[in-house]
């Protein structure tokens, strides 16, 4: 009989401690803080996902248009390269009203958008996944 109690006691201990890990693991404050995230950062997280959301969910909806727009901006694109056309992109213009930095001297616009990637991998995470779970809404 004193087993059988000391067996129950060894059971109920293992699933309070399992209990307790499973709490510390799914912590807010603990993911914070192995993430090394503050509030601020983690309402822009929340923002850039409110908004991939929306964007996925009105690419979903609204894909014909979206098809057409793309083939539009490829033969601008390839109208650009042909020389037909010019098309510029200011970045001190853009820098002074939006406030972006852009966190290399390098004149291409894409390596620009890698190296923002770079720096803010949480906010674009979080973009992707809202983007992903806009896609799959009905």
């Amino acid at each position: 009989m004193n087993d059988e109690l000391l067996n129950e006691d060894v059971v109920i201990s293992q699933q309070e401690g399992l209990v307790n890990s499973l709490k510390e693991y799914l912590n807010p404050k603990n993911w914070a803080e192995t993430c090394n995230l503050s509030k601020q950062k983690m309402i822009e997280c929340g923002i850039y996902f409110v908004v991939g959301f929306g964007l996925g969910f009105l690419v979903k909806k609204y894909s014909n248009f979206l098809y057409a727009a793309v083939v539009t901006i490829v033969c601008m694109v390839m109208l650009h390269y042909l020389g037909f056309i010019t098309i510029a992109v200011h970045t001190d213009r853009l820098q002074s009203i939006f406030g972006i930095e852009f966190p290399c001297a390098q004149p291409d616009m894409s390596s620009h958008c890698v190296e923002w990637i770079k720096m803010n991998i949480a906010l674009v995470v979080s973009l992707v996944i809202g983007f992903i779970i806009g896609l799959k809404v009905p």
